[in-house]
């Protein structure tokens, strides 16, 4: 980004109102809190988190229209992680980059290639924020993927499991693994489950995702005789019986749902533009798509492709995920 678009915000606006709608995560980037301008954020699930995933970009970028495509089902088989970095040079310039990841030429994945990238692009940096997607469209593909989330360190993580889980619940195995991964991660803050309620999604139970919530910020924990999911003996202050965290006793991490029903139905209601994509391309953004063996790009389209649906999600998310950062912050000073 050049430098003449840095935004002039007050970089510590005190309400929603004060967040910029545009470039929301700048407001962040000059946050006089160190855990807000180094954030680490982890996306993860299918190409409707994707979609939201690109709303970090665009909303950034102060770029007004989007289409985005799909990659190819061989690529997506080994692995691919999207990688957005947005910091502060060392000349006082905001900069952003954005790469995608997919398994090297000597066979490494896409997960232990980034994870090096994370360990050193911030070093020296004061102002530095990440934001990985990883894609995980399937329970087995996201609960191996969590080493790797483990590994970046997140303050948040953005997740979803969608229409792949194909029989429209969650296993016994995912919400119990899932729950007592995250519960781990000693960086992590705070979780939001971003739920596309439509196709085999629906009816997901909401009680499978309250109880990966309640088993990671320890309210349950998974009984290590039975293997049950039940009340933790210690009143919500530990995960499992072996792995708890005084930290956790402290400011356990926050939980949040976030159905994407409710935003497009609010923007509906207001009359905003943009945000019916669905009954074309059965996503919240305009899609690009591949005439093989032509090879031209043509935007798939109902409305106009301007990413509203996302770039509002964005902006809820980081007002609820980092006002929890600011607490978790107040907690531990105090």
């Amino acid at each position: 980004l050049p430098a003449s678009k840095s935004p002039k915000l007050n970089p510590e606006g005190g309400s929603c109102a004060m967040l910029s709608a545009r470039q929301p995560l700048f407001h962040y980037l000059y946050s006089e809190h160190k855990a807000l301008r180094n954030a680490r954020i982890v996306v993860m699930g299918d190409s409707h988190i994707r979609n939201l995933f690109s709303g970090f970009i665009v909303s950034t970028r102060n770029q007004e229209y989007l289409a985005e495509g799909h990659t190819d089902k061989n690529i997506k088989a080994h692995g691919i992680i999207l990688h957005y970095r947005l910091w502060v040079d060392k000349e006082g310039t905001p900069r952003d980059s954005l790469e995608y990841i997919f398994v090297g030429d000597d066979g490494e994945s896409p997960e232990g290639i980034a994870a090096k990238e994370m360990e050193t692009e911030c070093k020296g940096l004061h102002r530095c924020i990440i934001v990985v997607y990883v894609w995980g469209a399937r329970m087995a593909t996201q609960l191996k993927s969590l080493g790797f989330v483990k590994q970046a360190n997140p303050t948040m993580i953005v997740w979803a499991m969608s229409n792949y889980a194909g029989n429209r619940v969650l296993t016994p195995k995912y919400i119990k693994d899932m729950g007592v991964e995250l519960h781990g991660i000693s960086s992590l803050r705070t979780a939001v489950f971003y739920h596309w309620v439509w196709g085999n999604a629906t009816p997901k139970k909401f009680n499978d995702i309250q109880d990966i919530f309640s088993i990671m910020n320890g309210t349950k924990i998974v009984d290590p005789q039975s293997g049950e999911i039940v009340a933790s003996p210690r009143g919500g202050q530990g995960g499992t019986v072996n792995n708890s965290s005084s930290s956790r006793a402290l400011f356990p991490i926050q939980s949040h749902y976030i159905g994407q029903d409710s935003i497009i139905n609010a923007l509906n209601k207001y009359g905003e533009e943009g945000v019916l994509q669905i009954r074309n391309t059965w996503h919240t953004l305009c899609q690009l798509h591949d005439t093989y063996p032509n090879r031209k790009w043509k935007v798939l389209a109902f409305d106009e492709c301007t990413s509203l649906c996302e770039k509002t999600a964005v902006r809820s998310i980081l007002t609820l995920g980092f006002s929890d950062v600011l607490r978790a912050e107040a907690a531990a000073a105090h």
